[in-house]
């Protein structure tokens, strides 16, 4: 049986790996689940827990200042190429207005044919991605929802580009060339 402590414990072994791999933002991501065991053990006052929760919450959980710098980068790029820049999830061009999806586990009925536009999937949007032509998230790696589940039914994709849903609208016509990991706003 895994327990609370056995997570944390394995934590403590690959976090420093992963913090030379990962970006603030993905290293803050892992950590949100630290933080829910540190407050569960606080209310049972598991000591044990609660300590190594805190103590790698103190030395891992990044500063926001560093999360909103890449952000910053990533809106100045904007700001001077005219792309958003990601990851490609799946390779692939295609033109189309943007659907903006703004909560993941409540989305709106999708129209179809659209380029869908959010911070991050979940499962509850597997339908929505199979209608649209393409996925543009915020969040995620290679190895995230969206990256996987456009995968498996070819559609592009480009994750982790920070600032998609804040330059991106409703009905606002793209290219998303997953080829480069780019997204192109196009004049109507």
């Amino acid at each position: 049986m895994v327990t609370p402590l056995g997570n944390l414990v394995w934590y403590k072994i690959f976090l420093p790996a992963w913090k030379k791999q990962f970006d603030p933002q993905r290293i803050a991501r892992r950590m949100i689940w630290t933080e829910k065991i540190f407050e569960l053990a606080k209310k049972k006052k598991d000591l044990k827990v609660e300590k190594l929760a805190g103590e790698l919450i103190e030395k891992y959980l990044p500063k926001k200042e560093s999360i909103s710098k890449k952000v910053e980068e990533a809106r100045q790029y904007y700001k001077k190429y005219k792309l958003i820049k990601g990851l490609a999830g799946y390779k692939g061009t295609v033109t189309g207005k943007v659907f903006y999806v703004k909560n993941p586990d409540k989305p709106p009925k999708i129209k179809n044919n659209r380029i869908l536009v959010t911070s991050l999937t979940s499962p509850k949007l597997i339908n929505h991605i199979k209608k649209s032509k393409a996925v543009v998230t915020d969040e995620g790696g290679l190895l995230s929802h969206a990256a996987i589940i456009c995968r498996e039914l070819n559609t592009p994709c480009v994750i982790g580009t920070k600032i998609a849903t804040q330059v991106l609208k409703d009905g606002v016509k793209v290219e998303v060339d997953a080829n480069k990991g780019v997204v192109t706003k196009l004049k109507k």
